[in-house]
């Protein structure tokens, strides 16, 4: 059964959740490959491809609630990440979504915007600022772009979003692709009094990482705020803490986590972490290279511009 993501507490969309990662190896016959080996042969190594999501978001904290940049296509493969980052943003508060960096957009993308303004006591929590023009054209044929707050009177919208933060999107698929066993990742920020994810690589990092926010426990924030390594090679059965992150681990298949620690040269404090189905996923490798990634999204986000 495909998972289910809840739409700011309503209703609840059922989307298959689809990997983009793919395995190569060089030898697909068992016979020859035990054949090889036999004779001494060692096969290369495998490797994996990551390819860059098709949607990504990009999270920044305002004095309100959170600004979200979606970035690529928005359609019944990656609605579910837009409706768990609106939902995770409407528990912190008002949530700005700018869809100018959306290339396509469907009556997937729609309905996720359109179940969460409708459930919502006072509709303005959730406002669209700004558009591309594909996304725009579908906001107006449903007759929803003023009821989002979409401004008719714009002069057109903002050239597509770059910067530290939308960069982060490509760097958890350079994560994903290149640490063994890593299925999914995502970017934690403490600033202040405020946590969110800055950046994830799918729903199912937003959903987590949002369990531990709900709980205020789990390993992205005991690795933000303690500055070290939080490494659970068995998440569903193990033992300690984070009980309530432990149940929305079970819920989305992630059996072992690595939280790696950043600093900014600000006073943002944050962590990497890794999510894999499989259990005693990280070796000391994985976790030596996530500290790597950990220093160059510290640096990412030190960057003002």
């Amino acid at each position: 059964m495909a998972p289910e993501f809840a739409v700011a507490g309503g209703d609840a969309l059922s989307l298959e959740a689809t990997s983009m990662q793919t395995e190569l190896s060089p030898d697909h016959d068992p016979q020859a490959r035990n054949d090889a080996e036999s004779s001494g042969f060692q096969p290369a190594k495998t490797h994996r491809i990551a390819a860059p999501p098709a949607l990504g978001i990009a999270v920044t904290a305002t004095p309100r609630g959170q600004h979200l940049t979606v970035i690529g296509e928005l359609d019944l493969a990656t609605a579910a990440m837009l409706a768990e980052a609106v939902r995770v943003g409407l528990d912190a508060g008002t949530v700005e979504v700018d869809l100018c960096g959306v290339s396509f957009m469907d009556s997937s993308g729609l309905k996720v915007l359109i179940v969460a303004s409708r459930q919502l006591e006072d509709p303005t929590r959730l406002v669209v600022v700004d558009a591309s023009p594909q996304a725009e054209r579908v906001l107006r044929l449903a007759d929803v772009a003023e009821m989002l707050g979409l401004d008719p009177e714009r002069t057109g919208p903002a050239p597509t979003p770059a910067g530290p933060r939308t960069q982060l999107i490509q760097l958890l698929a350079d994560v994903v692709g290149a640490i063994a066993g890593c299925d999914s990742a995502s970017v934690t920020v403490v600033d202040g009094p405020q946590t969110y994810t800055a950046a994830a690589f799918d729903a199912v990092a937003f959903a987590l990482d949002g369990a531990q926010y709900t709980e205020d426990s789990g390993p992205c924030l005991s690795a933000a705020r303690s500055g070290k390594e939080i490494v659970l090679p068995r998440i569903v059965g193990g033992s300690g803490r984070y009980e309530g992150f432990r149940d929305a681990a079970s819920v989305a298949g992630i059996k072992s986590c690595s939280s790696t620690p950043f600093r900014t040269t600000g006073r943002e404090r944050g962590a990497l972490t890794l999510y894999s189905s499989t259990e005693g996923c990280f070796s000391e490798d994985g976790v030596e290279q996530a500290q790597a990634f950990a220093d160059e999204i510290g640096a990412l986000l030190s960057d003002p511009v």
